[in-house]
């Protein structure tokens, strides 16, 4: 099994938060995999994106910049962000919210089902702090059904080979309010 992983960030005008979310994510990615690379994708930012994303690339090997001269849009940065990333498991985030290590855990270790293809978790809308929720839900207590409405966002997992295979294939989507599933074919339980 190859436990290598890219995540991609695709940003532009960051500046303000980008030190805070690489660090979270470069304290979380070890303890899923040591072999990980974090590409962020700077597309055609105004502000100091890029030199905030360059100065973080000198202090971690493991951080990547990709800079767009020119703003192209989100999917364009995740399609650059793509054709560049080296890992097995590729986690796109979709946003710049926080991301829930729960969901990114659970994406992980989706990625040895060998029918899945991606998977995505969605943010959840609600009226509680983020940061609230992410503790209920990792001490196990049963809130699904105060945060069903799920806003659009979150991160998504591609495994690279089980993509390449896709070409012609059915896919079959489901999941909970949480985890949404692609796969080959309809399997029992996530």
């Amino acid at each position: 099994m190859n436990d290598s992983l890219s995540i991609i960030v695709p940003v532009r005008n960051a500046e303000a938060h980008l030190h805070r979310q690489m660090h979270e994510l470069l304290e979380l990615l070890p303890d899923l995999t040591s072999d990980f690379e974090i590409l962020i994708v700077d597309d055609g930012s105004t502000d100091h994106t890029a030199d905030t994303a360059r100065e973080l690339a000198r202090e971690y090997p493991q951080l990547r910049l990709i800079c767009h001269g020119e703003p192209r849009g989100r999917d364009i940065a995740v399609k650059t962000g793509l054709s560049s990333a080296q890992g097995q498991t590729i986690l796109v985030q979709e946003d710049f919210a926080d991301v829930s290590p729960t969901h990114l855990r659970r994406l992980w270790s989706l990625r040895d089902n060998p029918q899945i293809v991606m998977a995505r978790s969605q943010r959840q809308a609600g009226i509680f702090d983020s940061a609230l929720l992410e503790r209920l839900t990792t001490w196990g207590l049963a809130l699904r059904n105060l945060a069903r409405r799920a806003s659009p966002g979150g991160i998504q997992m591609i495994r690279r080979d089980a993509a390449q295979s896709l070409a012609g294939a059915n896919a079959v989507i489901q999941g909970d309010a949480n985890i949404a599933v692609c796969t080959t074919a309809p399997i029992d339980r996530l």
